[in-house]
């Protein structure tokens, strides 16, 4: 059955930061997405990363995670919706607990889980292992594992748009330019936040 009449409402939202108007057009996109989805038994649902942080811009995607029972197979696509990119990523609760034990096993993972909005919750599991997740992020003391990671992605991007205008001058490599600069402010943002919260 469909979980949408049990998304808390989006007047319910609490962000980290108060929103601007691209978060809140992309959370109201979300659960359109959400609503239209085919009937599943979803655990939980979260969305992350820029909309979650309340400062989406008009080229951010969205990034909507789901929990599902372990006897259902995931479902891991990017697709478009109302113009705008949709991450769909499906994940069992025991490798979201796995990043519990160790937040640097995956990190995409942790930071999603960690940082995110919550838009349906069975039991409120999920939101038990976020804030012990987001604590344990806080206190690690090896922060350099987050920092090589979007350094080395952004590195990949640089690369990717070298490699392109090499080829053809006229190319339009915006999109590479504005990932490689957005990993690079990510590394810069994982420093931080260990280092002024820990």
């Amino acid at each position: 059955m469909s979980v949408a009449p049990s998304l808390i409402s989006q007047e319910e939202i609490q962000f980290y930061n108060p929103p601007n108007i691209e978060s809140k057009k992309r959370l109201d996109i979300a659960y359109k997405y959400i609503e239209l989805l085919k009937p599943k038994p979803f655990n939980a649902i979260i969305i992350s990363s820029s909309v979650a942080c309340g400062n989406a811009t008009p080229a951010s995607d969205i990034d909507i995670g789901f929990v599902i029972p372990n006897n259902h197979s995931l479902k891991i696509e990017k697709t478009i919706f109302n113009n705008i990119y949709i991450d769909h990523c499906e994940w069992y609760y025991n490798q979201i607990c796995q990043v519990l034990k160790d937040p640097l096993h995956n990190i995409i993972l942790s930071y999603m889980i960690a940082f995110s909005l919550i838009l349906y919750d069975n039991k409120n599991k999920l939101s038990a292992i976020k804030n012990k997740l987001s604590e344990n992020i806080l206190s690690h003391k090896k922060p350099n594992k987050w920092i090589h990671h979007y350094l080395n992605l952004s590195e990949t991007m640089k690369n990717q748009a070298l490699d392109i205008i090499s080829n053809d001058k006229s190319a339009n490599i915006f999109s590479y330019i504005f990932e490689s600069v957005r990993r690079s402010a990510d590394a810069l943002k994982s420093y931080a936040f260990c280092f002024f919260l820990s």
